[in-house]
């Protein structure tokens, strides 16, 4: 668990770092530069992240007792988010859905989490599970925060960002069941 709390903020912080360099280079026509994708990548999610563990460091029982108040909002909110936006933008949602994105996402995120599984060398079984589902999971918040900086704004990326959210959940739940099997038979049979 410990090592799972680790390498969420290093993902976002390595997201925040590495997306204002690498995007103006990756997508070719970008008229954003890299101070405009930081700017909201910044304030929308390396601030809060900066300071929700600042509180967690330096006020824990304030932490403790702000965390039930503000996990039930954020479900709510995520949840109506969700539910706007296949409204709103339903024809855009059934098209996003018969693309085979998300299939597409879920098979890269599969052979991305059992790719770093079989590379990770040195590591217990554990730590190498833990690794590889922390390899394949994405946040949205940085992908909307970056959606927000762009002027033309397309929906049907918006709905794509909505929509890809679940799959890395979708990966994750059966390779954690697997990675657990494997360390039950590894640990019955003593060796790896």
């Amino acid at each position: 668990m410990d090592s799972t709390a680790a390498l969420v903020p290093l993902a976002m912080v390595a997201t925040v770092a590495m997306v204002p360099l690498l995007a103006p280079l990756l997508m070719k026509g970008l008229t954003l530069n890299a101070r405009s994708l930081a700017k909201p990548l910044l304030l929308l999610v390396l601030l809060p992240l900066v300071v929700c563990a600042a509180i967690k460091v330096y006020a824990s029982p304030v932490a403790d007792k702000l965390f039930p108040v503000v996990k039930r909002p954020a479900g709510i909110s995520t949840l109506l988010t969700f539910g706007f936006i296949v409204v709103f933008y339903f024809r855009d949602s059934i098209r996003t859905l018969g693309s085979y994105a998300i299939g597409a996402e879920v098979l890269i995120l599969l052979a991305i989490a059992l790719v770093s599984y079989r590379l990770v060398f040195g590591l217990k079984q554990g730590q190498r599970g833990t690794m590889a589902l922390a390899m394949c999971t994405r946040n949205v918040s940085p992908m909307l925060a970056v959606f927000a900086a762009f002027p033309d704004q397309d929906p049907g990326v918006l709905v794509m960002i909505l929509l890809s959210g679940p799959a890395p959940a979708i990966v994750a739940f059966p390779l954690a069941r697997f990675f657990a099997s494997r360390a039950g038979a590894l640990g019955a049979g003593g060796n790896g």
